[in-house]
């Protein structure tokens, strides 16, 4: 799942990369559309209103034109005028002197050259016209006849035929003039009217025009607002409306791709981000989740861990439920770890785990607490439940757990507690662990429900571990020694030495009480380096008092926890050199279970086997009995096992275990003692099967140094300590 998260991250990215590449963004259909269309109405517009101004100009100009011919026909008239009185003072006056009638000539020149400069000037100011012309050549005529008239009646004599015909033409000479003038100003009036109204329909064709181009304009825009709308602002804000998702958490959220324009890859750039945000954020809730129940689960079994188990019953506490723990400790775990090796081990307890499982319910819970030691979460369990699940587990480890390629017999002590009213997990995870240890003290592979008795035993326990040191510290301990005698003649030839313990309170402790002790609470050490100490000094004593030629042995018992403490084996040999005690003197006594180590507990007895002392393998066949371990474990005695030797007068049946064992030792070369001899009918049956070394109460009890010093004395020279 992991992979393909990571896969559709890595597309989503390719996704973002590409997006934006030179050969996509050159694609600007929607752009080109809209400048082209605002770029054919901006020119539409700039036309019209040229041409709204070139009208605008041409009717000024007109209107300025008809202004200034209107005044020069008003001009022409008022110097017509003018000179109409001019002509008539002059008539009159023809009788004044010469200076005066002088003078009216001059002002009638003038009057006649100023007529004739405005007509000039007004016909420069009109374009040919077929009307116009026409109205001009006839004020041309009749300005001509007028001027003719004038000068005769100005230069002609009064009586003369001239005179009176230019007198009698002037007044219709003067009329048409007026009436050519008239004419000319009609027409500028019509051309003025005409002009207006051409002005008029201008202007309104001119307002008409920029309306339409206005409304046209406006619907140009409302297109190009929808198209905008469509390929820019609509896009957006789906865009937009993406992100806003995203910044709130959500991203389910997709934005349309419309295109392949820019908001096109725009959108797909959006929407392969958001593909590789969701992609991550799935990552991230993976990862955590995976680290959530790395923190709450065990990484070899599967199994949940302690902060787990302790938080579901808490859980289940609140709610009142009835509930119940059962602890599960595998014994002897660490035998099978040294000897086959961890990856074994490991592969062991999650076939435990495996198996546990299977053996509860769906809403029990199963938990490593760590090493070797499991958990069961029982919900709603009446006891006699509970005590079900028990006889189901101790039966689930009857059969062999496959670990690897080993199959192995796996024994497990368990602990029951159950919950009461307001129950405290821990305190009920301790009464399950004082359940299991009680279990243990009873003999392994068995369950045991708490009682309240077992807390003072584990009290009782916890007192008599202080007590324990203080003794040691007090030399409340001694020792008493059991003979060890050949067969069939009882000559004591070693002894085994036995820690006993005097209270102050004048009791002795029982060693089956004050040695579990000792290795819970970790002075096993102490107490074992006392009695190595002391055996090895009375040995000493024995040797000094009776001298070398006795050869005799004395077995001191070493535990596993001695034989894995470093410089163990450097401890033995500071004790021999203290106390002066030949090495071969002195044999080590060590269980199956301890030797059962192939590390550093095999290296400790090669190590001390090395300084001459004998290793002795006790209660053989009890522990694991493995053949391989009289190979690897430097071993020169074998010590059969009492429970072997109760029944051996039964039957050959009985005696199947004690003959194969003498028939090893004699094969590997090793020595053999049958221990727990209580009868005369043990001690010859033993010898009939070729054992020739035995201890027992039917020899003798364990006794003081100074009884067994007596019988030391008395053996032979000669080695015993041999097969034969």
């Amino acid at each position: 799942m992991r992979h393909e998260r990571a896969d559709a991250r890595r597309s989503a990215v390719a996704k973002v990369g590409t997006a934006g590449s030179p050969r996509r963004l050159a694609n600007l259909k929607v752009r080109t559309k809209i400048a082209l269309v605002a770029g054919v109405t901006l020119l539409i517009t700039l036309a019209v209103a040229a041409a709204g101004l070139l009208q605008a100009g041409k009717l000024h100009t007109d209107i300025r034109a008809l202004n200034t011919r209107a005044a020069s026909l008003e001009n022409i008239a008022a110097v017509r005028q003018e000179l109409g009185k001019v002509i008539l003072n002059g008539v009159q006056a023809r009788t004044a002197n010469a200076d005066a009638q002088h003078e009216l000539q001059i002002r009638q020149d003038a009057a006649i050259e100023r007529v004739d400069a405005l007509f000039w000037d007004y016909v420069g100011q009109v374009d040919e016209d077929v009307q116009w012309r026409g109205l001009v050549d006839n004020f041309k005529v009749f300005w001509q006849s007028f001027r003719d008239m004038s000068k005769v009646l100005q230069t002609a004599d009064h009586d003369s035929s001239d005179y009176s015909r230019a007198w009698n033409g002037y007044t219709p000479a003067v009329e048409r003039v007026d009436l050519a003038v008239t004419d000319l100003a009609e027409y500028e009036g019509n051309a003025a009217a005409e002009m207006a109204a051409r002005s008029s329909a201008t202007y309104n064709q001119a307002v008409w025009t920029i309306v339409s181009v206005l409304f046209a304009g406006l619907l140009v825009a409302l297109f190009l607002t929808q198209l905008v709308a469509r390929a820019i602002v609509r896009p957006l804000a789906e865009v937009q409306q993406v992100l806003h998702a995203v910044a709130a958490g959500d991203l389910t959220q997709r934005a349309r791709v419309r295109g392949r324009d820019e908001l096109g890859m725009m959108a797909e750039s959006v929407n392969a981000a958001n593909d590789s945000m969701r992609v991550s954020l799935l990552e991230v809730r993976s990862a955590q989740e995976e680290l959530v129940h790395q923190a709450s689960h065990d990484s070899l079994t599967g199994l949940a861990n302690r902060s787990l188990f302790e938080e579901r019953s808490r859980q289940a506490l609140a709610r009142n439920d009835q509930i119940s723990v059962v602890l599960v400790d595998l014994d002897d775990f660490k035998g099978v770890n040294d000897q086959l090796g961890h990856p074994v081990g490991d592969r062991l307890l999650a076939a435990v785990a495996q198996r546990l499982r299977s053996g509860v319910r769906g809403d029990d819970l199963v938990a490593r607490l760590g090493g070797d030691e499991f958990a069961l979460l029982l919900i709603d369990t009446s006891e006699s439940d509970a005590h079900q699940i028990l006889t189901r587990l101790e039966q689930a480890f009857e059969a062999p757990v496959r670990a690897g390629e080993h199959d192995l017999l796996v024994r497990c002590s368990a602990g029951l507690a159950e919950s009461w009213p307001g129950a405290d997990p821990a305190e009920l995870l301790r009464r399950a662990d004082v359940a299991m240890y009680a279990a243990k003290d009873q003999g392994k592979g068995r369950g045991t429900r708490y009682e309240a008795s077992l807390d003072l035993k584990a009290d009782n326990d916890a007192l008599l571990g202080a007590e324990l040191r203080h003794g040691l510290d007090r030399d409340e301990f001694y020792m008493l020694f059991q003979p060890i005698v050949a067969l069939p003649d009882g000559n004591t030839v070693g002894a085994e030495a036995l820690v006993r313990w005097r209270h102050p309170s004048g009791r002795d402790v029982p060693p089956d009480q004050f040695v579990v002790v000792a290795e819970r609470t970790g002075l096993i050490g102490a107490l074992g380096g006392w009695i190595l100490r002391a055996v090895c000094r009375q040995a000493m004593q024995w040797l000094q008092r009776h001298g070398p030629d006795c050869r005799w042995t004395v077995s001191v018992n070493i535990s596993a926890r001695q034989l894995r403490e470093p410089g163990f084996a450097a401890e033995v040999t500071r004790v021999l050199t203290e106390t002066g005690l030949p090495a071969d003197r002195l044999v080590m006594e060590v269980t199956e279970t301890a030797a059962f180590d192939n590390g550093p507990a095999v290296a400790a007895l090669l190590e001390i086997k090395a300084l001459g002392v004998k290793i002795s393998l006790d209660d053989f066949g009890t522990g694991h009995s493995s053949l391989g371990l009289l190979r690897t474990c430097p071993v020169d005695v074998l010590k059969l096992d009492k429970s072997f030797v109760d029944g051996i007068t039964g039957g050959a049946g009985e005696a199947v275990i004690a003959v194969a064992v003498i028939q090893i030792a004699n094969g590997l070369g090793l020595a053999a003692i049958a221990e727990g001899v209580e009868t005369p009918e043990q001690a010859a049956r033993l010898h009939e099967l070729g054992y020739r070394m035995a201890q027992g109460f039917h020899f003798a009890r364990p006794m003081p140094s100074e009884q067994v010093g007596p019988l030391l004395a008395g053996i032979s020279p000669e080695p015993v300590l041999s097969a034969g």
